[in-house]
């Protein structure tokens, strides 16, 4: 991520099961505690302003059979040139899952399932 100087973003992951079919077994309330990991991921300095030109990697990993589930809960990015990307893997050469620019301030869910 390449940051400028605005407020930023705050997200809380988990890691939750996942059904054969590939689909995200979650029903928005954690009712059997069953994850093994989970947290809350904000840019730098939230909810003050982070530093201009600032590029930040965080890295997570779900075990066999479990995916990352992103909730969005505040951002504020400037749009031109700010944004959150998810690779499945531990750098940015791995494939790119997606990419986020945030320009409507709205809370979003975005799943991906680990290999």
């Amino acid at each position: 991520m390449r940051f400028t100087n605005v407020e930023g973003f705050r997200a809380s992951w988990m890691q939750v099961n996942a059904i054969n079919s590939g689909k995200l077994d979650y029903t928005g309330c954690p009712e059997n505690n069953d994850f093994y990991y989970e947290g809350v991921l904000t840019s730098p300095l939230y909810p003050n302003n982070y530093p201009p030109n600032t590029e930040c990697y965080y890295y997570m990993t779900a075990a066999p059979g479990k995916v990352l589930s992103f909730n969005f809960t505040h951002y504020d990015l400037e749009s031109c040139c700010d944004y959150v990307t998810i690779y499945d893997g531990n750098g940015i050469k791995s494939p790119k899952l997606a990419q986020w620019v945030f320009i409507l301030l709205r809370s979003s869910i975005a799943v991906f399932v680990s290999e």
